[in-house]
């Protein structure tokens, strides 16, 4: 055998075992750690690396540039919206010690005294909630996270899809009105949504951690015996339907009453309509 015909059986190989093996596909959404959210934010604001160094060395001491520091580190993961901690997103970067029972309560407690007025000073009222976490809840991972998306983003995604999928103009129609699911387009375009949207996956299905760090609403919190039923009933159900039905049905059925889906619904019909106009 030649080198050349060697070579491309090598290189037919290789790209067979990468498709065969589903490599982990970024599609829309982001997924970010502390550390290179802090990074980032190093850049940003001009933090020499030996000054970052002493800083986390030191705990995050309570010095005018760790505390607007901080604050772009929260605002960069979507933890710090308008003045206010989301705290179900803070927590997704810290591990608590496995016998530490009173973590939660703690911190709970560290939130609440917390002075209500700061003189409008967004650095320091960042840097005194993050430090409520960073004394009681646990230890800053590494490990990346789902980082929550905002609407313009949302809407962005809808424009994209509308354009990658040719989104007919009965269903941009449809969904204007505010009409969905409307048929089998709408509910395709539906799936290619949360996929590209980190709402779901082919292997997984709902990705229940990364909807509740978007919403912390209930129906996406781990263990909840509602929703749990309600996916077992509908995966004994689906065996006869297509992909695109059953990923409509998963959020029309067990997540139909959520915020997130009426919201994703009113994201469909504006970005719908500014496309149509």
């Amino acid at each position: 055998m030649n080198h050349f015909a060697f070579s491309v059986i090598v290189l037919v190989a290789v790209i067979g075992s990468t498709f065969a093996s589903h490599p982990v596909l970024q599609h829309y959404y982001v997924r970010k750690s502390f550390v290179e959210a802090q990074a980032e934010c190093a850049i940003y604001l001009q933090v020499p690396d030996d000054r970052l160094q002493r800083y986390l060395r030191e705990g995050y001491p309570d010095e005018p540039e760790v505390r607007c520091l901080v604050l772009c580190v929260l605002e960069n993961l979507r933890a710090w919206n308008s003045g206010v901690l989301e705290e179900h997103v803070l927590a997704n970067y810290f591990v608590p010690a496995p016998e530490d029972c009173d973590y939660a309560k703690r911190t709970e407690k560290c939130l609440v005294h917390l002075p209500k007025e700061c003189n409008g000073d967004a650095c320091v009222q960042a840097y005194q909630a993050f430090q409520c976490y960073y004394q009681n809840y646990g230890t800053l991972t590494h490990c990346p996270n789902y980082v929550p998306s905002y609407r313009d983003e949302d809407l962005q995604e809808a424009f994209d899809l509308f354009d990658m999928l040719d989104v007919s103009e009965e269903t941009l129609r449809k969904l204007a009105g505010g009409c969905f699911p409307s048929g089998p387009e709408s509910e395709c375009f539906f799936r290619a949504y949360v996929i590209r949207y980190g709402a779901y996956s082919e292997e997984e299905g709902p990705l229940l951690a990364n909807l509740y760090t978007q919403t912390a609403e209930e129906a996406f919190k781990k263990g909840n015996a509602a929703t749990q039923l309600c996916l077992d009933n509908l995966k004994k159900l689906g065996c006869n339907k297509s992909k695109c039905e059953q990923v409509t049905e998963v959020f029309t059925q067990c997540f139909g009453n959520t915020k997130l889906f009426a919201y994703l619904k009113g994201v469909f019909k504006e970005a719908a309509v500014q496309r149509l106009h």
